[in-house]
């Protein structure tokens, strides 16, 4: 999903730059003459696919700060955002990923 979305910005700024320097685009056998106004159209695209590009890093950032992470002393799930280590606060045990948490641990169901 990332990645598509990366291409996309990429596509979208190097279409915004040719907009700057061509003032007609083709559409489907026709061509459409954006006049004098190429100029603000092809800005405005470069940096709308700026953007585009670095909310693709930036999806990164924010999936990685979700989560719950659950204790495998006291089984008490903690989100990961509300946490300010990956220990647990009252057993001062090392937190794991609930994801697959039960499958690891099989004998404590």
């Amino acid at each position: 999903m990332r990645y598509w979305t990366f291409v996309s910005g990429v596509v979208v700024v190097i279409w915004g730059i040719w907009t700057v320097f061509e003032r007609r685009h083709p559409y489907w056998g026709y061509y459409i003459d954006l006049g004098e106004y190429h100029w603000v159209i092809g800005i405005a695209m470069s940096c709308l696919g700026v953007v585009v590009v670095i909310s693709s890093f930036r999806k990164r950032t924010v999936e990685e700060e979700m989560g719950v992470l659950i204790c495998p002393r006291c089984r008490k799930p903690y989100n990961k955002k509300d946490l300010q280590s990956t220990d647990c606060p009252e057993c001062k045990v090392p937190l794991e990923q609930v994801e697959g948490f039960y499958d690891r641990h099989p004998e404590d169901e």
